[in-house]
C-alpha cells in the first residue's frame, strides 16, 4: 500500500512516478513515531519535500500528507503541499497560514477517538503517548449539520412516523440504521406550483429555508396544507 524509501534523497523521484502512475493525488507521511527522540516527528527534510512536490506538479498531481503533531507542519507548507490529512496539532497560527496558502484540510475526527489506544499500546515510547493523549485531550467538540450528522458519539436526529419535523436525536449515526431523512434533491424552487394531497393545484412554494442549527422544515402550502416535498 506505501513506498519505503531508504534514503529521502530519493523522494522527488518517488513521487514523479507515483504522479505519473496514480489518479492526480500523491499522499506522503509527513510525521511518524522518531525512536530517537521518541515521539513524533518530521520524516522528510525541507529541501527534499519542496523539490517532491514540485515533481508532483510538474506531472499534473497534487500532494497531500498524513500528520498528527504540528513539528512537520510548517515545511509541508512552504513545500507548498496541497491538502494536510488530521492535522489534530494544528495551532492558530498554522490555520492561518493554511488558509492563507489554500491548503486543504481533511479532518477525520473519527480517528481521535483512537488516540487514546494507540497511547496506551505506546508504552515504549511515554512522550510520544502522553503526547497523542494531549492531542486527543486537546480536539475541538464535534460539529454536525442536520443533515447529515458526523459521529464521535453523536446521536442522529430520527423522524417520528408521519411528522414533519425532526424528533430529538435518539440514535447514533454510524452505528445504528439511517433514521434520518436529508434534504431531498429535488426541492421546489420559489414560486414553482406543485400538487398537494388532494389533487389541486397549490399556490406557489415558498423557498426552503435552511438552518445549521434547526432541522429541516417541509414548507407548507397555505391552501392545502399538503408537505411541499
Amino acid at each position: 500500500m506505501a513506498l519505503e524509501l531508504d534514503d529521502p534523497a530519493l523522494l522527488p523521484e518517488a513521487v514523479a512516478e507515483q504522479a505519473a502512475a496514480g489518479d492526480g493525488w500523491v499522499k506522503l507521511v509527513g510525521d511518524w513515531i522518531d525512536r530517537g527522540v521518541g515521539d513524533l516527528a518530521p520524516v522528510w527534510p525541507d529541501d527534499v519535500l519542496a523539490a517532491a512536490v514540485g515533481a508532483a506538479h510538474a506531472a499534473g498531481a497534487r500532494v497531500t500528507a498524513h500528520v498528527f503533531g504540528a513539528d512537520a507542519v510548517p515545511g509541508l507548507l512552504r513545500a507548498g503541499i496541497d491538502c494536510l490529512e488530521h492535522g489534530t496539532g494544528l495551532t492558530d497560527d498554522l490555520v492561518a497560514e493554511m488558509a492563507a496558502r489554500g491548503t486543504a484540510l481533511v479532518p477525520t475526527l473519527v480517528n481521535v477517538e483512537t488516540f487514546p489506544g494507540i497511547a496506551d499500546s505506546a508504552g515504549r515510547y511515554p512522550v510520544y503517548a502522553a503526547h497523542m493523549r494531549r492531542l486527543h485531550a486537546g480536539a475541538p467538540p464535534p460539529c454536525a449539520a442536520p443533515s447529515r450528522p458526523v459521529c464521535r458519539r453523536t446521536p442522529a436526529p430520527t423522524r417520528a412516523a408521519g411528522s414533519r419535523t425532526a424528533a430529538s436525536p435518539t440514535r447514533c449515526w454510524p452505528c445504528t440504521p439511517r433514521a434520518w431523512t436529508p434534504r431531498p434533491r429535488s426541492a421546489p424552487r420559489a414560486g414553482r406550483r406543485a400538487t398537494g394531497s388532494d389533487g389541486r393545484r397549490c399556490s406557489p412554494a415558498p423557498a426552503p429555508t435552511w438552518s445549521s442549527t434547526a432541522p429541516i422544515r417541509a414548507p407548507t402550502c397555505a391552501s392545502c396544507t399538503s408537505p411541499r416535498w
